[in-house]
């Protein structure tokens, strides 16, 4: 994960920046009555 900490006339801010491999994300996508579907609990890990 990389951080990055940008200044703006005195407000300082924060962005974090994740990579998640493309796996991950399909392994945690479901079909649900023919739906494709994402349980929110796994989708707030990534």
């Amino acid at each position: 994960m990389a951080t990055e900490k940008k200044t703006t006339e005195g407000q300082s801010t924060t962005t974090e920046i994740a990579i998640v491999d493309e796996r991950t994300i399909r392994d945690k996508i479901y079909e649900v009555r023919g739906v494709k579907v994402m349980l929110d609990f796994e989708l707030a890990e990534i």
